[in-house]
C-alpha cells in the first residue's frame, strides 16, 4: 500500500540496505556522514550486545565480525533508489 502511494504521488523511495557488504547494488547512491554522525553510529553498533558479540546464553548467538562492523562504520550511508 505504501509502495502504490509513493508511486501515485511521486515520492522517492530509498532502501537501506542491511548487509551491503560484498553485494553488487543497482541504482544506489552514497551520502557523506559527518565526523559527529560516524562517532555516533560506531557508538549505537557498540552498545548492541548482539552486534559487539557480548551474548553469552547462546553459544551460536549472532554476532558481527570486525570486518561487518567496519563496513557500517564507513564514511557513508548507502541508499538504493527504488524509483518514483
Amino acid at each position: 500500500m505504501a509502495v502504490a502511494a509513493a508511486d501515485r504521488s511521486g515520492v522517492r523511495r530509498l532502501a537501506y540496505p542491511v548487509w551491503p557488504a560484498g553485494v553488487r547494488l543497482h541504482r544506489h547512491f552514497a551520502m557523506p556522514l559527518s565526523g559527529q554522525e560516524r562517532l555516533a553510529k560506531c557508538s549505537a553498533i557498540k552498545r548492541y550486545k548482539t552486534q559487539a558479540g557480548r551474548i553469552t546464553d547462546d553459544p551460536d548467538g549472532f554476532a558481527m565480525t570486525r570486518a561487518q562492523i567496519a563496513a557500517f562504520s564507513g564514511p557513508y550511508e548507502i541508499f538504493v533508489d527504488e524509483g518514483r
